[in-house]
Parts: C-alpha cells; structure tokens; sequence
C-alpha cells in the first residue's frame, strides 16, 4: 500500500481482538502505535506483524479516532523507514465487529495521504470452523455447517446482524451504500481450477472500494488466491476484512506443530496456573463446565449481576484476594465471571457496550492486583484476552509462539511486562470442543518446564 515498488510491502495485521493470532506462528504483536512503536514494527525481519487495537470492545466513536491516529502514524513511519505496507482488518470469523466503520475510517486516512483503495476483500474464512460457499458463511455446529446469520452470535446485542449471504450482508452493515448487486465475488470453481487469470480479472475490475467475497472451504481454496493478489496489488490498492487463516496464508507461512505443552508454563514455578474467562458465548460456559467436573482446581465467580446495585470495586478486591492466595498454595485457579450475562432489557448498542466495559474494568482489576506470578495463563474469550495482556500484565510487544491446539495461539509476554516472559494461552471464546478447555489445562498441569 505504497508507492515503494523495490521492496517488499510488510503484512500489517490491525487485530480488533487477540484472538487473531490462532493461526499463525513466530510474530510479533504491538500493542501501541505511537510513531516510534511503527517504525519498529516495519522494520520487523519478519513478512507480517500484528498491532493489537481491540477496537471491538470500544464505542463506535473511539474506535474511529484510534484507527485515524494508527493510520496517520503508520504511514509516517513508512514514509520515514520506505517500508512499504499492505493492511489486513482481522475480525471475528463469525462476523462480529465495527463493520463498516473500520475499514471505512482507514480508507479515507489513507486518502487524505493520497493512497486510494480501490477494493475491499472480504475472507471470513477460518479453517475447520467457519467456511463459505456461494458467498454464504457457515460456522461448524455440533458437527453441522449451520448459515451465520441463524447462529447465537448474530444475535450479538452489540454487532447483531441478519445475513448469512455476504453481499447480503455488505448491504445490511452499510444501509445499502453498498448493495449487494455491486459486490464482486471469487467462487470455489474459479480458485479450484486455479484460474489466475480469472482472479486477476476480477480483481482488476474493482473501483471506489467495491467489494470482494473469497468463498474458500481450505487452505487450499485460499493458497490459490495468493498469487494472482499479489500481482494485482502491484497495480492497486485493497483493505482486507478477513479471519485469522487469510493473515497465516496471506503471509505465506507453513504449517507448524502444536506446542510442547513444556514451552507454556514456566521453569521451576510451582505456584499454581490461572485461567481467566469472562467470555459469555455459550460454548466457553460448556468448557467451564466440562473443566470443573474432570480436574482439582479453585473457581472463584465474579459476581458482575452486582453493578446492577452499584460498584463492583468490592467484589473485585474480594477475588483478587482469593486469586492471589489459592495461586501461593499452588492450587490452579479459575476466575470467572458469573454465567449469565447483564443485558440491558432497553437501550442501545453503545449503552450495552458501555455497561459491558463498565464490568470489564472491575473483572480485569483481578488480574492487576495479582502479585503471585501463575505458573501458566490461559485467558477465554477477545476482550478478556486484550486487556489482561495490556492493563492487567502491561505488555507492550508480545511473540507468538503458535498453537496449544487448533485455533488456540500461545504468546509470550515481553520482558517489560509485569511477569517477564510469562506464557499466556489465548483461548477464543467460540473454539474448541467442550473438553478442549479441560484437555489444556491437564496438559499444563503436568508439563513439566
């Protein structure tokens, strides 16, 4: 996204939670953009690089003045480095997110620097989990591919939605500015019989940031598309809304084996491991279960129903007292926010987001009064995962060190933070089986560093 033509442009993933990063393997990820903290990150040896904005736990219009300021400040950096870049938005894989007001607010910060976007590349894809077929997208249920838009997470209170055809949804999410009958598309047939020259065409047809939907059932499907893309984006300019398998592919990474579970816990630590969970998705409260009733460990509920007669100061202050003692006796310790959620029965989008942030605030005041260090961390569920690593452990640069198990990424905190090098499993509240929650904590209890 440059005019640079000599090098290589740097992959820079703008993640709207950390769970973007359950695909990939040896990466870093930012979680400033000042200036400095740019020019660093693209001068990365690496091919891609996060930046960890979590705009989807934020007000519509916060979200726009950190992506401005993030889009302003990334260009400068290129500028002064001459690193070129390319952009990719990763969002949720089941359509969740400030869509379209993200990409919308970095195309117009990067037309007031003169770059002009021509397209924009829609790819929900994620492998063995969310796939799309005649530019429908399904997530996997209970073995079945059930449409997104009949899924519980079309229901999201915040960023709710009622298309499972993607130039449906297009439509819906941009109240029609963009229809669905100008969306261009990229079926299975065309990246199956890799037809380079049929992607490259539709490619070239886009202008004034028409959108593209990327069916794809595989790796494959998408390892197809590459090519072609990246010879088009010589010539033009795209965002890219997609999942965390585009970002893996995009970047043209192989395939890694899962962790050691002895790389995920610290050496000579025998203070007991912590899992966070403030992730409300039905398939996190089955693992909760499913966990409490196969191991020996503490659950410590975070009652967040409390706000509804005030503060939750008290209560925060309550579990960090218990967290912090169960964890010095070296009993491993789940802390959980209560099951059912608080929503609000009237009232907007912005004021469901606020209470949530509001309880947020309270849950994650837990982890910054830890002052036992975990012997391992595993944190359920985007905005959870987020601000434990950036307010409750004060990482500023994190590395991914791959996967504990499909879709599950491990990073390991910076030696700034608060617990140097501490390994956290970044667990999505929508992955895994009932049991996989249960399986990684047996596996790190035992592992042996």
């Amino acid at each position: 996204m440059s005019s640079f033509v000599d090098k290589a442009p740097k992959i820079v993933v703008l993640d709207d939670d950390p769970t973007g990063i359950q695909m990939v393997h040896d990466v870093a990820v930012y979680t400033s953009w000042e200036e400095e903290a740019c020019e660093n990150l693209l001068q990365q040896s690496e091919a891609m690089v996060y930046i960890l904005t979590n705009t989807r736990a934020l007000k519509p219009e916060a979200a726009r003045c950190l992506l401005r300021e993030l889009t302003q400040n990334l260009i400068t950096a290129s500028r002064r480095s001459n690193i070129p870049f390319w952009l990719v938005l990763r969002s949720d894989s089941t359509l969740r997110g400030h869509y379209p007001l993200e990409s919308e607010t970095v195309r117009a910060g990067l037309s007031e620097h003169g770059i002009e976007v021509e397209g924009e590349i829609l790819c929900p894809y994620l492998q063995g989990m969310r796939i799309t077929r005649n530019d429908i997208h399904y997530l996997k249920q209970g073995g079945q591919w059930l449409p997104v838009g009949e899924s519980e997470f079309a229901q999201d209170k915040t960023f709710g939605f009622h298309a499972s055809d993607l130039k449906v949804y297009v439509e819906e999410k941009t109240q029609g500015r963009y229809p669905a009958v100008s969306c261009l598309s990229i079926s299975l047939e065309i990246l199956r019989n890799h037809d380079e020259a049929a992607i490259m065409r539709i490619l070239r047809q886009a202008h004034g940031f028409q959108k593209i939907i990327v069916n794809a059932e595989t790796d494959d499907d998408l390892r197809a598309l590459i090519r072609p893309l990246k010879t088009v984006l010589k010539e033009k300019v795209f965002l890219f809304r997609t999942a965390a398998s585009f970002c893996k592919l995009f970047a043209q990474q192989d395939d890694k084996p899962l962790l050691d579970p002895r790389v995920c816990v610290q050496p000579q630590n025998h203070n007991g491991g912590l899992i966070v969970a403030g992730s409300h998705v039905q398939k996190t409260s089955r693992q909760l279960e499913v966990l409490r009733q196969n191991l020996c460990l503490e659950t410590i509920v975070f009652d967040q129903h409390q706000i509804l007669q005030g503060s939750l100061m008290e209560e925060s202050e309550r579990c960090a007292r218990l967290v912090n003692q169960k964890l010095a006796e070296g009993i491993t310790v789940v802390l959980q926010t209560r099951r059912e959620r608080v929503d609000l029965p009237q009232g907007s989008a912005e004021d469901q987001l606020r209470l949530t942030q509001s309880i947020n605030d309270q849950f994650i005041r837990v982890v910054e009064q830890l002052n036992v260090r975990p012997r391992f961390m595993i944190t359920k569920g985007g905005i959870t995962s987020s601000d434990c690593l950036t307010r409750g452990l004060r990482v500023r640069r994190e590395w991914v060190s791959g996967q504990i198990e499909p879709g599950i990424g491990v990073i390991r905190c910076d030696r700034a933070s608060r617990f140097p090098e501490l390994p956290v499993v970044i667990f999505p509240g929508n992955v895994g089986e009932d049991d996989t929650l249960a399986k990684i904590v047996a596996k790190l209890n035992t592992a042996q560093a």
